[in-house]
């Protein structure tokens, strides 16, 4: 990357559109820079980039099992929960202000590390408490995905509302699929967005590549179509199956009140997707 070009220091993250400053050891700043002229600016073909520092207050505060994970966020005044994001580019105005605001892998490390806890309290009064965070959480991370750079994944507005509708749980006991088997389910095995599906007890539909394997079951008879099916297993691949906390493990997503599946997994749900290794061992 030749020319003139910006570096830009920016606050980002809950609260961050009420303050004006904070403050910041230099050396973070150098390194954090640092990095993103080693992985985007040193890369062949140069780019571009940003890099995100200080998440801990805030990812500390998600996994509290005394915050309110559905509520307003504390006042940035008596609990900072800001963090900075270092923006290096070529030519012109930085185009985009505190893009941390906007970056779908904050809300999506805070759903990975939500669902480590809930399946450590598994079978506990704080089961539903971290199951609702990993709801809420992605649901922030499909609004910083779709939202075009215009609407803050943290802001108060309303999320997707297929968050609202699934559940998603990462599981390490069905095994570590490979992304790159499950993409190629995705490309070559589900039909056009607008066909239809139908499951039930004893009629699972079941897709399998390699290292990947998918199924989709219901405890009643019911029609799906093929977009319903890809929308619920994007967010699988993307918050389990990428893992960036803990590499790639399975999952499942379920509507509804669970119940047993059809397959012989132990797992629960009515209408329910899961991949990973073994799906029918």
């Amino acid at each position: 990357m030749a020319g003139p070009g910006w570096i830009a220091v920016d606050i980002a993250g809950p609260g961050s559109d009420t303050i004006t400053e904070i403050n910041l050891i230099p050396d973070q700043v150098r390194s954090t820079a640092g990095l993103v002229l080693e992985e985007c600016v040193g890369s062949s073909p140069s780019f571009g980039g940003f890099a995100t520092r200080n998440l801990t207050p805030l990812m500390n505060y998600i996994r509290s099992p005394l915050t309110n994970l559905i509520g307003d966020w504390p006042s940035p005044r008596i609990l900072p929960l800001t963090f900075f994001t270092v923006t290096i580019q070529y030519g012109g105005d930085v185009s985009i202000k505190s893009p941390g605001d906007y970056d779908e892998q904050v809300p999506k490390v805070a759903a990975t590390l939500l669902g480590d806890r809930q399946k450590d309290v598994k079978g506990t009064l704080l089961e539903s408490h971290y199951r609702d965070g990993v709801r809420q959480y992605l649901g922030y991370t499909i609004k910083a995905r779709t939202s075009g750079y215009t609407n803050k994944w943290w802001s108060p507005s309303q999320t997707s509302t297929a968050a609202d509708n699934m559940a998603y749980e990462c599981d390490s006991d069905l095994g570590t699929p490979n992304a790159t088997d499950c993409n190629q389910i995705e490309d070559s095995q589900l039909g056009a967005a607008s066909d239809t599906i139908t499951v039930g007890p004893g009629t699972p539909k079941v897709l399998s590549s390699s290292y990947c394997n998918v199924a989709v079951t219901s405890t009643m008879l019911i029609i799906l179509t093929w977009a319903q099916v890809k929308a619920s297993l994007d967010e699988l691949i993307d918050l389990c199956g990428s893992n960036p906390t803990g590499g790639s493990v399975g999952g499942k997503a379920y509507y509804g009140t669970m119940v047993t599946p059809s397959l012989g997994i132990v797992g629960r749900q009515v209408t329910g997707m899961f991949f990973g290794e073994s799906i029918l061992a």
